[in-house]
């Protein structure tokens, strides 16, 4: 990194924290007025992939932005959320839905013609835009959900009281969704994703309404 054309500050925590504690540690050390968080597994396809998502925040101020990720084979993977609460006999727990998740790119452009920046009910934090003292006056992620899962949704849901979630699909990038990762089939990484669903309806009293 000592080669790049740019300062770049390196974070090492003695321990692991978490995924929302440690993105907050990350903003809080930042100096600049904007902070694009961006997973490692998230890569750029083409330059000219920030002009877009700087361009909106710079409109728009307020907004929590993301770009169109997709899968390596150029599928969508992600372009924005909604959140359907699921049954289990008693109260329900929530679960996130890609919408538009394995279609062709192409099928953006018949929901959005002009393939214009539009908004969306909750983003993933897989990549997020936005103003570094908006996001920390909000209190940042949640740390409470641990390794993850759930806390880019309670987000969302307190961000929409002050501002749009938006995704700006000029924006693409591929995102290795969980390759690094696990399968998650084991059973304390089961019990802490329905442990994150049940905070979720606690800090989200209106996903069930």
């Amino acid at each position: 990194l000592a080669h790049e054309a740019l300062d770049i500050s390196v974070i090492s925590l003695r321990r692991n924290m978490g995924f929302g504690m440690a993105c907050n540690i990350g903003v809080q050390a930042a100096e600049t007025p904007l902070v694009c968080l961006m997973n490692s597994d998230v890569m750029p396809i083409s330059p000219g992939w920030f002009d877009p998502l700087h361009q909106q925040i710079q409109a728009h101020p307020e907004q929590l932005i993301a770009p169109l990720l997709l899968y390596d084979t150029g599928l969508i993977q992600h372009a924005g959320m909604v959140t359907e609460v699921q049954d289990n006999g008693s109260r329900g727990f929530p679960a996130n839905i890609h919408p538009y998740k394995g279609l062709a790119a192409d099928a953006l452009e018949q929901r959005h013609p002009d393939l214009k920046p539009f908004s969306v009910e909750s983003l993933s934090a897989a990549m997020l835009l936005f103003e570094r003292e908006r996001f920390l006056g909000m209190g940042g992620f949640d740390p409470c959900f641990g390794r993850g899962d759930f806390e880019d949704l309670e987000l969302s849901q307190r961000w929409k009281q002050q501002g749009d979630l938006m995704v700006v699909p000029q924006s693409r990038l591929t995102h290795l969704e969980r390759q690094s990762m696990d399968s998650g089939a084991e059973e304390p990484a089961a019990w802490r994703l329905q442990a994150n669903a049940w905070l979720a309806m606690e800090l989200c009293p209106n996903l069930g309404a």
